[in-house]
């Protein structure tokens, strides 16, 4: 088991990410079996893989959830890029069009989106 884990790890450390993978998850269930030992927990093999399978069903609905904020985040960024054409069509006054541009750039800005982005332009 040794010669199978160093082989796994020398080819992690050469830039295979799955061998690299591999050989993570298999150190720390090795690690968890002998924590699992030290302190008596004598839980199965299925009752382990139950728990295991709830906490993938939390980190999906997480991943869900995110993908949610995103496209909220995409369309308070589109949003913000029609008031941004509104405004430069209706405002008549150059200093008054430039200071709401650089308010909305601002409120870009301050929610992570770059309104220099290539993908942001019209």
């Amino acid at each position: 088991l040794t010669v199978v884990g160093l082989y796994w790890n020398a080819r992690g450390s050469k830039g295979n990410k799955t061998a690299f993978a591999l050989s993570n998850a298999l150190i720390i269930d090795a690690l968890e079996e002998r924590i699992r030992k030290a302190f008596g927990d004598t839980s199965t093999i299925e009752e382990r893989n139950q728990r295991l399978a709830d906490q993938i069903s939390l980190l999906k609905e997480e991943v869900k959830e995110h993908k949610n904020n995103s496209e909220c985040w995409k369309y308070m960024h589109n949003q913000a890029q029609k008031d941004l054409q509104y405004l430069s069509e209706d405002m008549t006054e150059p200093d008054q069009l430039q200071a709401e541009i650089e308010r909305l750039m601002r409120i870009l800005r301050k929610f992570d989106i770059d309104p220099e982005a290539p993908e942001n332009y019209m």
